[in-house]
């Protein structure tokens, strides 16, 4: 992962929360839960979503727009 990923300040803290980092870095990181190395965000319902790099998330994108879809 790289410091230019948005994920990388999120991880890490939860790596190391005793490090100093910002009230507003403090409050973000309550929603997210890091499991395997794998950073989810938790939702009101307690549903975990896996959050994904740029690339990741452009893969995704394009395999679900190729799906029964089509580029319908």
């Amino acid at each position: 992962m790289d410091a230019d990923d948005w994920r990388f300040a999120i991880i890490d803290y939860l790596r190391n929360p005793s490090q100093s980092a910002s009230r507003k870095l403090k409050y973000k990181v309550l929603h997210y839960v890091l499991l395997h190395d794998n950073l989810y965000y938790r939702t009101i319902d307690g549903v975990l979503l896996k959050c994904l790099s740029s690339e990741e998330a452009k893969v995704a994108m394009s395999e679900v727009h190729e799906g029964i879809c089509g580029t319908h």
